[in-house]
């Protein structure tokens, strides 16, 4: 799907970077439910849970907005670009 982006399709980009945000939290929350209880319970991981729970509250209207396409278009624009990006070098790695 990423290989698409930035060709002119506004909602197929929109999509695609749904998906993506989405993709993100998910290996993010997977990678928090992974840890060890000792970590979960110590001061650091309550806050790297508490950031992950703000960054979900904070990515919701956007997410929101992306799912509706009534995202503004130079926002759609240098979130399409972005994502085109860390795609591609998520490629490479």
């Amino acid at each position: 799907m990423a290989a698409s982006l930035g060709k002119g399709d506004r909602d197929l980009d929109m999509n695609v970077i749904t998906h993506f945000i989405q993709f993100l939290l998910k290996m993010w929350g997977n990678q928090l439910n992974n840890r060890s209880p000792a970590e979960k319970m110590g001061v650091r991981g309550k806050l790297a849970c508490a950031t992950y729970t703000q960054t979900q509250v904070y990515l919701k209207p956007l997410l929101r907005k992306l799912k509706t396409k009534s995202l503004p278009e130079d926002i759609s624009d240098s979130l399409t670009e972005i994502t085109r990006l860390v795609t591609h070098i998520y490629k490479w790695l």
